[in-house]
């Protein structure tokens, strides 16, 4: 176990993981420059720069359970880090679409490793109730602040000297993958049963399944906003890159938020707690789509982010 005396700095090492997490929404903020810089191309395609990633992080999610037990974490985070890294800023020097689309797919490869890690790692070095602050601090609030981080600056880079530009925001995750490599032990290999998923698969009660699928059908729908967002405000001259991802930032913020009142929320409405998600969301988005002010805009993002807290 990691020395008492650095638990402090460890568990700082353990959430700084999860800060690029959800790093992906630059694109969403800089879309419709994304969309101006290719007029070839139906804005459809050019909005997989922006979902591409978010498609291909299930799939080394789907077998961490196997690249676990063959790799060491600091492998699997060291190779998820320069996968995010690289996929993230390659995009800068290019001016191919489809080359750049490649690329953000790199990048959700990587963050499809370090997702589910940072949760591994957490459960490798704590447990009990050090083990869930950490896990709903770090994969809540911590890759909350990142992805705001991300969103803003990215736009504020965009409008500053180009939409390329905004890729370089992409820099910063080189520091975490510095510091989590010099001083971040590898925890203690734990004895998992090495069950398939034949035998796992179907053994969860019903509700586990109905949720996961609903669950599907809500963050497809969660893109709708991401990807039209910056289109809205700046078709409709309401700002630019740096104020469409500030409304993006602040729909995460609205996610944060629920965060820290989930279970007082949960223990009033225990029943009704996911509709309310779902409504609050569902009316947040239609809201964007049909006020005329990037207040409301403003406004209505932080209350959709809090449906989504509330359903994530």
């Amino acid at each position: 176990m990691f020395p008492t005396s650095n638990r402090g700095f460890l568990k700082f090492l353990i959430v700084l993981i999860a800060f690029q997490d959800v790093a992906a929404g630059v694109a969403g903020s800089i879309m419709a420059d994304l969309i101006v810089a290719f007029p070839e191309f139906s804005p459809t395609t050019v909005m997989l720069i922006a979902t591409i990633p978010g498609l291909l992080q299930i799939f080394p999610s789907l077998f961490y359970g196997k690249l676990a037990n063959k790799f060491s974490k600091r492998a699997l985070l060291t190779t998820g880090l320069i996968l995010f890294i690289i996929g993230g800023i390659m995009p800068f020097f290019l001016s191919n679409l489809f080359a750049i689309i490649v690329f953000r797919g790199i990048l959700g490869l990587g963050v499809g490793i370090t997702l589910p890690l940072s949760i591994d790692i957490i459960t490798g070095f704590f447990d009990g109730r050090e083990r869930d602050f950490l896990i709903g601090f770090g994969t809540s609030t911590i890759a909350c602040v990142g992805a705001i981080f991300f969103q803003v600056v990215g736009g504020m880079l965009a409008d500053s000297y180009g939409w390329n530009y905004g890729f370089l925001v992409y820099l910063f995750p080189i520091w975490i993958l510095a510091i989590t490599f010099m001083f971040l032990p590898e925890p203690k290999k734990q004895d998992v049963p090495n069950a398939s998923i034949k035998d796992v698969l179907f053994k969860a009660p019903k509700t586990v399944y109905g949720f996961t699928i609903g669950q599907i059908i809500f963050s497809a729908f969660i893109f709708g906003y991401v990807t039209n967002i910056s289109i809205i405000i700046q078709t409709e001259g309401l700002g630019n890159a740096t104020e469409a991802g500030l409304a993006i930032s602040l729909f995460t913020t609205g996610t944060l938020i629920t965060g820290f009142i989930f279970g007082r929320l949960r223990s009033m409405l225990p029943n009704m707690i996911v509709p309310l998600g779902v409504l609050l969301t569902a009316t947040g988005i239609l809201w964007c789509s049909a006020v005329g002010s990037l207040t409301m805009i403003f406004v209505a993002s932080v209350l959709g982010g809090m449906g989504l807290g509330i359903v994530l």
